[in-house]
């Protein structure tokens, strides 16, 4: 018996890696091909490429060596809430070169772990034809193949969360409240080095030691606690000993999440929580499919009529559960997840689906159930695949590309603040003053600066929109326009101009 159990499980082992692996052959190559491609417009992607470099510019600091540690940085090191991010940018960008494969890589790798851990997941709940299936429903999808194509934190919060989630799946109940250390380490590792609004997975790992734990909760549950708090202060240190960096200034640096604190405006506190709820719905995949919405409305009907007669959940199902709870629950003070974020909850929606099929042909006989099975996901993934080719592989851009590979002219010249930090790649130019950090503080500050390094020879261009203010503004100060380098496809944005300093 031991030595069939052993075989069976070797056996299923086997077969969980065979289709990783074509999973991931096709995932890498679906992800890679046409990478160094503009993004879908804004309409369709609620995201801009200049972001991509807003996001990475601490990897570009580490890789260029530009960190002065002055008030002209284009970033502070301290301030990257996106640590691992960051440090993986930096390194693929050493390693593949200054273009796009290099800057996008670590989105590619990172969506790779959210549909392993899914995967592995789904297999062990499910079986290897449901988890294949979960996985072509996950590959095909717009939002997901865009945010694990585009550089942006999402991807990566996602990832941490994946990599949480099947920790737990795979924990047994029976395990030493001493080995919850590893637990919270993870947890805080997926909290403070991949973003702050991750906080809901401190939670999450809470009650998840209390309810799944057998025995010695509150000593499992104490040594979670322990492992998020040396996560904590490693973290800390690290941003604090960084140059130019102390207690004061790692405090600092989360003013800018203060905004995503804010309330709705709601004249009361349980309609400010609804009205955020209510946002979940703006979900890039519930507005791109809108008849995914009531897929999901019917399968938890099915799950919740499945409790009422006395059906259990198994501890997969505890856990996507309490992990929705808590995200949501989070979701209810912390206005964080716009359109294209909430693609983050995609995965548990998909689980969901699967979860009440399973469910629904229980009674089913096998070959009926493979047969509407099979029918079911070519359709959905026929469905869900349209818009993804149609918007990423049928037509690619490469506008952008060209239009920074266009500023190789101006060799290893400065650029000084506006939309220079975002077009740094394929050329050799230096960017200097990030614009996101100072205009929207004080614009004032922001233009005298940028006058005041023209007048001193510290830089000699900018790159800004064309717009009649924003135009109007840099010939105040001695900007005047030189070249257009990418003119716009999209109604929503104007041409971006290279702006030179000519004095004023």
């Amino acid at each position: 018996m031991v030595n069939d159990k052993n075989f069976a499980d070797l056996h299923s082992f086997r077969l969980q890696w065979i289709l990783l692996t074509v999973l991931g052959t096709f995932y890498f190559f679906s992800r890679l091909i046409y990478l160094d491609a503009d993004l879908p417009p804004w309409e369709i992607a609620n995201y801009d490429s200049i972001d991509e470099f807003y996001y990475t510019a601490s990897a570009f600091e580490m890789v260029e060596g530009l960190g002065t540690h002055n008030r002209l940085l284009t970033s502070s090191l301290g301030w990257a809430f996106n640590s691992v991010q960051q440090l993986l940018t930096a390194t693929t960008l050493a390693v593949f070169g200054d273009n796009y494969y290099g800057l996008r890589l670590p989105s590619v790798v990172a969506g790779f772990i959210v549909l392993a851990s899914f995967f592995i997941i789904c297999f062990d709940r499910f079986g290897p034809a449901p988890a294949f299936a979960f996985a072509a429903l996950l590959l095909s999808e717009f939002s997901f193949t865009l945010a694990s194509r585009t550089v942006e934190p999402t991807i990566f919060r996602m990832a941490g969360a994946a990599l949480v989630l099947l920790h737990f799946c795979k924990l047994s109940v029976q395990e030493s409240a001493r080995q919850h250390v590893q637990t919270g380490l993870l947890v805080g590792a997926a909290w403070f080095l991949l973003y702050p609004t991750n906080a809901f997975l401190g939670l999450f790992g809470a009650l998840s030691v209390l309810f799944l734990s057998e025995t010695r909760r509150l000593a499992g549950l104490a040594y979670y606690l322990l492992g998020i708090a040396i996560s904590f202060v490693v973290y800390a240190a690290c941003c604090i000993y960084l140059p130019d960096q102390n207690l004061s200034t790692f405090i600092h640096q989360f003013q800018p999440l203060q905004p995503r604190l804010a309330g709705t405006g709601a004249s009361s506190l349980w309609l400010d929580v609804y009205e955020k709820l209510r946002e979940t719905r703006s979900a890039n995949f519930l507005q791109m499919y809108q008849e995914m919405e009531y897929i999901l409305v019917a399968s938890v009907t099915v799950i919740f009529l499945s409790l009422v007669v006395g059906w259990r959940p198994r501890r997969a199902d505890i856990l996507l559960f309490l992990f929705l709870i808590c995200f949501l629950l989070q979701t209810c003070f912390v206005n964080d997840y716009p359109k294209r974020k909430l693609v983050f909850l995609y995965p548990v929606a998909l689980y969901a689906i699967v979860l009440a099929a399973a469910l629904l042909f229980r009674a089913v006989p096998r070959r009926a159930r493979s047969i509407a099975g099979m029918t079911l996901v070519l359709t959905s993934v026929s469905a869900l695949a349209t818009p993804t080719i149609w918007h990423i592989y049928a037509n690619p851009q490469f506008e952008q590309k060209m239009a920074m590979q266009s500023l190789k002219d101006i060799g290893n010249a400065r650029l000084i603040g506006g939309w220079s930090f975002a077009f740094r790649l394929y050329n050799t130019y230096h960017p200097f003053l990030n614009k996101y950090a100072w205009i929207y503080r004080d614009a004032g500050q922001y233009y005298a600066w940028l006058h005041e390094a023209g007048e001193r020879k510290e830089a000699e261009y900018t790159i800004e929109y064309g717009t009649m203010d924003i135009e109007a503004k840099l010939n105040e100060i001695g900007f005047f326009r030189k070249e257009l380098i990418l003119p716009s496809n999209d109604a929503t944005r104007p041409n971006v101009y290279l702006y030179s300093f000519r004095g004023s």
